[in-house]
């Protein structure tokens, strides 16, 4: 059976012509040879009349006449059943069509905020973003050595950070990410460590020092919290992933410089990091222009890009998130854009371009998705927001 033909049968509707041809057969007199006439003059022997003497050929010929007009009457009913058919199946098949149709994945500018600046709401060089479950906003002021929070629309919250090594201050913090409890956790790069705070900027712990060993660094960027708590950071002067539960305890790490999977080539510059909520890895691997997908313990699993400005290529892709679908989403520093991928890699969309003018960028680097989907960028001196879907 075709698929056409399962197609039809699957449609009740369609069988409506044809019960009615059904029902012409059911009720029309099956003695088509023999006129009504001739009928009448049957049941009248049976009486005991004499049966009068008529020529045959006039019943034949409405006999003729009759079978004609039911088989015109049949054959109608065939005709619109087809024409039925036929219509109804073309517009099925229209719609399977459209239903193959790539989804189609909208990118539309939602608002901007900030200046260059020290001052409430101004930037120098954000870099890290993350959004909590509420839907507050943190960035990692670069060269502001100070972290700022945000509501989703922009309005200024609250700052906390200074130049320096104590408790609480920075040396050009990079990356930030917040867990489920509205921890917030801040890559403190030229510290060498990690810092983590409370949801208003409270100093919580602290861990790193400069080196190779397990728990130090090497100048860190990337950080990304999972669903346990976990945290994971790019050790960037090293090459590698280190993984540490909340407080700092280290767990394990991965990876080494070069090209092959599960090596790195960040070019002394930091980038990004994410976890999807099965525990996935997703690493910017900058200098090899390309994402790599581990598991939670990093093994590898995945790759995908390579040096270009096509679909799916990349110039030094920066920043990494992950939406609730497993969507996931690159911002690229010198293709000046974002690109959507599935999770194994496949290219969804993209949307960018150079400028400063609305929905372009000029230096774009940590990305972060609320659970509505929304996308929030870090550009140079400015944080943009859009709605995908």
């Amino acid at each position: 059976m075709t698929q056409k033909t399962r197609r039809f049968f699957s449609k009740g509707y369609l069988f409506f012509p044809f019960l009615i041809l059904l029902f012409f057969f059911l009720t029309f007199p099956s003695d088509l040879g023999i006129s009504q006439e001739r009928k009448e003059i049957e049941k009248g022997i049976k009486k005991g009349e004499e049966e009068p003497n008529f020529m045959a050929k006039p019943a034949e010929n409405e006999s003729k006449k009759s079978s004609k007009t039911f088989l015109y009457v049949a054959l109608g009913v065939v005709v619109v059943g087809a024409v039925v058919y036929f219509l109804v199946a073309k517009k099925e098949e229209k719609k399977e069509e459209e239903g193959k149709k790539p989804e189609q994945h909208i990118f539309e500018f939602l608002l901007k905020w900030g200046t260059q600046g020290n001052g409430d709401g101004q930037f120098n060089y954000p870099f890290g973003i993350a959004v909590d479950s509420s839907g507050n906003v943190y960035v990692a002021d670069y060269e502001n050595h100070r972290v700022k929070k945000f509501t989703y629309n922009g309005g200024f919250i609250t700052k906390w950070g200074s130049s320096g090594a104590g408790n609480g201050q920075f040396r050009y913090p990079r990356g930030v990410a917040v867990d489920s409890s509205g921890n917030v956790y801040v890559v403190d790069q030229q510290n060498h460590r990690i810092q983590k705070f409370s949801s208003s900027g409270s100093f919580l712990t602290k861990w790193g020092s400069y080196g190779s060993g397990d728990g130090q660094f090497s100048h860190p960027g990337g950080i990304a919290v999972d669903s346990s708590g976990n945290v994971y950071v790019i050790d960037t002067g090293n090459y590698r992933i280190q993984k540490f539960n909340s407080t700092g305890t280290f767990i394990t790490k991965w990876g080494s410089q070069g090209s092959g999977d599960g090596q790195f080539n960040f070019n002394a510059v930091s980038p990004g990091i994410a976890v999807d909520s099965s525990g996935n890895v997703y690493v910017c691997d900058r200098g090899n222009n390309r994402i790599q997908k581990f598991t939670s313990t990093g093994t590898f699993l995945a790759k995908w890009g390579s040096e270009g400005t096509g679909d799916g290529q990349m110039r030094s892709p920066s920043g990494i998130a992950v939406d609730s679908s497993g969507n996931i989403f690159i911002t690229e520093r010198s293709n000046y854009r974002v690109q959507k991928f599935t999770s194994s890699g496949s290219f969804l969309g993209k949307w960018g371009s150079y400028g400063t003018g609305t929905g372009q960028f000029e230096a774009p680097e940590g990305i972060a998705i609320d659970s509505s989907g929304n996308a929030y960028i870090a550009d140079y001196t400015k944080i943009q927001k859009f709605r995908t879907r």
